[in-house]
């Protein structure tokens, strides 16, 4: 089975739906999660066009104290980090790599990616 669940997350509005699954997958498996929140910047180390990098680790902070008020709750051992860097593959690459974890969780796309397939069968991706 899984032994440690990564969380990708940043400020993307639908982030804290992907953390709220991932903790309950956590309770249910009792294995810890970590939580990522991403923080792009520039290639040149500035901060990236959305925004600074300190409103990125403002809402990160704000998620972090709701995900830790809810692990304790739970009783789920839960670790929140932030990554930095201009490609969220890398860093998200990285973290799985430096924190040993084997499941990925990421929030759901922004758009609804609809497909014949899918629309046929009635089924939201």
């Amino acid at each position: 089975m899984f032994h440690h669940l990564l969380v990708a997350t940043g400020s993307h509005p639908r982030s804290f739906r992907a953390v709220c699954a991932a903790l309950r997958l956590a309770w249910c498996t009792g294995i810890p999660v970590t939580i990522l929140f991403i923080v792009e910047v520039s290639p040149s180390g500035g901060p990236a066009a959305r925004g600074s990098s300190r409103d990125a680790i403002a809402a990160g902070d704000r998620m972090f104290a709701r995900a830790r008020r809810i692990a304790a709750a739970l009783r789920i051992d839960c670790t929140c980090r932030y990554g930095f860097g201009s490609d969220a593959d890398s860093v998200i690459a990285e973290a799985m790599a430096t924190h040993d974890c084997d499941l990925l969780v990421l929030p759901p796309p922004s758009r609804r990616i609809m497909t014949p397939a899918t629309t046929e069968a009635g089924c939201d991706v």
